[in-house]
């Protein structure tokens, strides 16, 4: 019954995890507004030169050490260049913003609007502005900072949202101090420690304590190959966590430089479990597996997946098997479970890792074709999933449907995979693909028994 009860809540988890992305991600412009006070210790005249972005005064340059160059070209005055090191700190992927400055009341008031932004026009659209004010008061300066203009989705709202709201208390500690603070505490360790904490007591809600643990040791193996991958490809800080009700994610912190390095990166998850898979079925072999009899594949399985009815422990098992054959039935059902669950991930569709593959293969041929295909079998795989009753799926493919309705359309910035690239990156598929799928027919074969 407690088995029952916590699947269900794991269910809705996962619905409601789905169903959260799907809204944050919806495309759909709104206008946003946001305000911002605090009071800081410090003359006006001292916050607006902090503000203002001077790289001359190395005071103001170790404020804004994310900021690469500034200057203001020759022939509007009005207008101000930035490059922005948007890869925190290291240098691998530099975004350029040009802003125009609508009002400059020196030290009161500083109006400007953001018009490109990697070349893109009016980002936030037309009417889009940042006005930092500042106000005399007893115990200080009263700094108000507002925001307003359009974003594409919930959750770019909710990312300017954090951004501003970070600004103002990183400002007051420079202004009052002379401390440039971190842009990243240590707080995001620790909270990306706690996340994975509660997606394994996530996974026990579904699947009890010791398959929720087995779970999360497939999830972190597959993710540590994406993150080894992205490592390999110059990425200098990616990070990896589990996901309550959902699995594993790894994120790197700027854009791949070829669309070959982006599909290395998709398929090493499921390439570097394959490596695993394959050292646990060669321990199978050489362990050998006890010859099929009696009730063993029931038994053994009731012990390992915690299956309803099993009444058979450890001992049972050891006055039966030697060692070396529980070795092997052990090794066996690991590697069932990891070839099922990577099979899943490399199913070509997003936002799985096989339909970031297809992604960057159709891509590297014609780029506007690559949302439509993937659009094509998200909507195919979700009229067929929720006409067969699996709506949970269905879900989750509908979020790759979002995915991918915001591919770009125009050639990607990443570097097209020549015929080389593609016939390395389908080896790779095609060999992981046997690894996982060899691992995954063991499990079907001792399901057949049970």
């Amino acid at each position: 019954m407690g088995t029952d009860i916590g699947g269900v809540i794991a269910s809705i988890g996962l619905f409601g995890l789905i169903g959260g992305l799907i809204v944050l991600s919806w495309p759909f412009r709104r206008e946003g507004r946001f305000t911002f006070r605090r009071v800081i210790a410090a003359p006006p005249e001292r916050i607006w030169g902090v503000y203002r972005i001077d790289l001359d005064d190395p005071g103001n340059a170790a404020f804004h050490s994310g900021v690469v160059s500034a200057e203001r070209p020759a022939d509007d005055p009005r207008m101000q260049d930035l490059v922005i090191d948007a890869s925190g700190g290291h240098g691998t992927h530099l975004v350029k913003v040009r802003s125009e400055v609508l009002v400059e009341e020196k030290p009161a008031r500083y109006v400007t609007r953001l018009c490109e932004l990697d070349g893109k026009p009016f980002p936030f659209g037309a009417d889009n502005s940042e006005t930092f004010e500042l106000q005399d008061r007893p115990e200080g300066t009263l700094v108000t900072l507002t925001w307003r203009g359009e974003t594409a989705s919930l959750w770019q709202l909710f990312a300017v949202w954090r951004m501003l709201r970070s600004f103002l208390p990183r400002l007051a500690r420079f202004c009052e101090s002379g401390v440039v603070p971190p842009r990243k505490s240590a707080r995001a360790v620790w909270t990306s420690l706690a996340i994975s904490v509660l997606a394994v007591a996530s996974f026990a809600l579904w699947i009890g304590w010791v398959g929720a643990i087995v779970l999360a040791v497939i999830a972190v193996v597959h993710e540590f190959g994406h993150w080894l991958a992205m490592r390999l490809t110059g990425q200098p800080a990616p990070r990896m966590m589990l996901v309550p009700f959902f699995g594993g994610i790894a994120v790197a912190n700027h854009p791949h430089k070829t669309l070959f390095d982006d599909a290395f990166c998709s398929l090493m998850g499921a390439g570097f479990s394959a490596l695993l898979c394959l050292g646990l079925l060669v321990v199978t072999a050489v362990a050998g597996l006890p010859e099929l009899g009696d009730d063993w594949p029931r038994r053994f399985a009731a012990f390992l997946i915690g299956l309803p009815g099993s009444e058979h422990g450890i001992a049972d098992f050891a006055e039966v098997y030697t060692r070396a054959q529980m070795v092997a039935l052990a090794a066996v059902l690991l590697a069932s479970w990891i070839g099922a669950l990577n099979l899943f991930q490399l199913l070509p569709v997003l936002p799985l890792d096989g339909g970031q593959i297809l992604r960057a293969v159709v891509q590297s041929f014609s780029a506007p074709w690559a949302p439509r295909i993937l659009l094509l079998l998200a909507g195919a795989g979700m009229a067929a999933l929720a006409f067969g009753g699996y709506y949970l799926f269905a879900a989750i493919l509908g979020l790759g449907a979002l995915q991918a309705w915001y591919i770009e359309d125009h050639l990607q910035a990443a570097r097209p995979m020549g015929a080389l690239g593609i016939i390395v990156i389908g080896l790779g598929v095609c060999l992981t693909l046997a690894i996982h799928t060899t691992a995954a027919l063991f499990g079907l074969w001792l399901l057949a028994f049970v």
